[in-house]
């Protein structure tokens, strides 16, 4: 209901306050472009690299949220003039850009999905972590320019609080600006889950499950936030109607109801994007895994281990040179159920003949770690694990200038004899995962054929900050390697 002068004609705000109050929206653009650089990071390359992974769409929610500006504008404009448009009407163009990046977003995990079944079953799981957090890419984009918009109404809301319709333009501007903020906090959240779903597919392999975990702590915190704020502009919403309804019902109930249905519209639609990036078909994207033999030792310096599964000379020799990276002098070994003591050793020989040392790839105890749904694709790429047990690789006759001493295996753990002081038996503990293999000192063991024995006493010494050092017979007939 308007307030009538007293000539009967309805009363009007001011319109220079309309104009500015109108432009102020305007510049929801920038405050979004602001907005985004501080929570990316990175500066304009980190901006650059959001819209660009967002794709053609990074412009539809520009195209659109300019539209939605241009609109909540004009709305705003006029509600400052004519108290009966309740201002609350000047969030819901911002239902636009929100929903516009729902196609995007859809269309990008149905491509990632289509590309990674041609993907190494050993890849897809990393890949499509990679890929979710580049699809966020469109939610952060969108929900950064919706929370500005918001920030902009309740800024012209309060810029016309002196006007008509006080009361109404104060609620409005109260509960624009906390639904503003909520989703602001729902930005944050967006880029905490981006940002955990990136890690996860970048970072090594020992890293993984802690900056998940941090991911998962920032979202949550965020969430908590966007919640509280999204309460406190529905109990304005209600108070509008209840309190301010009983001389002006028409008007209370127009502003409850504008706040009311932009809250829950841009926090539904946001609920909408974020369904998005859980990806219901893990089956296609679960990497099959050959159960191994259980280590507990260090992760692993490779993604990628060897696999020995024949017994002709010529074929271990080919696997061992295939996974030989000439820049590193380590080579993975997977440490299989079928893996005879005879190929191992062959491998060792072909391993030391081109001077690489070995770590045994074993699984590793399975991470637990309680994580929301939204976060369950992550959670399966990391929560299984492999293990190493890192050997120093000798030929019989040559002299083991880093060894500290000889080692024999026992039920209980290694009895180390030292070359200089008191023996001493060595029992499983916590192990540095990561310290400088190449500087430890070596404790000398000789094999006697067994491949778990093999492994346990190499976690055991590293356990002791040592290396386990292996002798083995020089290769026959020798290896054959070809320049590459």
């Amino acid at each position: 209901m308007e307030t009538l002068r007293g000539d009967g004609r309805p009363e009007r705000g001011s319109m220079p306050v309309a104009v500015v109050a109108g432009l102020l929206v305007l510049l929801t653009g920038p405050l979004a472009g602001a907005s985004l650089l501080l929570l990316e990071g990175d500066g304009f390359e980190g901006l650059a690299r959001l819209v660009n992974e967002g794709g053609v769409f990074s412009y539809v929610v520009l195209l659109t949220g300019a539209l939605a500006s241009l609109a909540a504008a004009v709305l705003l404009g006029v509600s400052v003039r004519r108290p009966g448009l309740p201002a609350p009407f000047a969030l819901l163009p911002f239902l636009l850009p929100s929903l516009a990046a729902l196609p995007g977003m859809a269309g990008g995990m149905s491509s990632s999905l289509a590309a990674i079944s041609h993907a190494s079953p050993l890849d897809r799981g990393l890949i499509l972590c990679a890929a979710i957090g580049e699809v966020a890419a469109l939610q952060l984009q969108a929900l950064t320019f919706v929370a500005a918009g918001c920030l902009a109404v309740a800024s012209g809301a309060l810029l016309a609080v002196a006007g008509p319709g006080r009361a109404f333009k104060l609620a409005t501007a109260v509960g624009a600006g906390a639904l503003g903020l909520s989703l602001f906090a729902s930005a944050a959240q967006t880029r905490a889950l981006r940002g955990a779903y990136l890690a996860v597919a970048h970072a090594s392999p020992a890293d993984r499950m802690t900056l998940l975990a941090d991911g998962v702590d920032r979202w949550s915190s965020w969430g908590q936030i966007a919640t509280g704020l999204l309460l406190v502009c529905l109990v304005v919403a209600a108070l509008v109607a209840v309190l301010l309804g009983r001389g002006q019902r028409t008007a209370a109930l127009g502003v409850g109801l504008g706040l009311l249905v932009a809250a829950v519209g841009l926090r539904g639609s946001n609920a909408l994007a974020e369904r998005q990036l859980r990806v219901p078909a893990q089956d296609r994207v679960r990497a099959p895994h050959e159960k191994l033999l259980t280590v507990e030792g260090r992760a692993p310096r490779h993604e990628r281990a060897v696999k020995l599964e024949r017994d002709e000379l010529e074929a271990l020799d080919a696997a061992v040179l295939r996974g030989w990276d000439r820049g590193d002098a380590w080579l993975s070994v997977e440490l299989t159920t079928a893996l005879t003591p005879a190929r191992l050793l062959r491998a060792l020989q072909t391993a030391h003949f081109v001077r690489l040392h070995v770590e045994l790839i074993g699984d590793g105890p399975k991470r637990e770690l309680p994580a929301p749904v939204v976060f369950e694709t992550a959670l399966d790429a990391v929560s299984s694990t492999t293990s190493a047990a890192p050997l120093r690789l000798l030929y019989t006759d040559e002299v083991c200038e880093a060894c500290a001493g000889a080692a024999v295996l026992t039920k209980e753990g290694l009895a180390f004899t030292p070359t200089a002081g008191p023996a001493a038996a060595w029992s499983p503990g916590p192990i540095d995962a990561r310290g400088d293999l190449d500087r430890l000192p070596g404790v000398e063991l000789r094999w006697t054929g067994d491949v778990e024995a093999l492994a346990r006493a190499s976690v055991i010494a590293l356990a002791h900050a040592h290396l386990l050092t292996v002798r083995v017979p020089a290769p026959d007939p020798m290896p054959v390697v070809r320049e590459r």
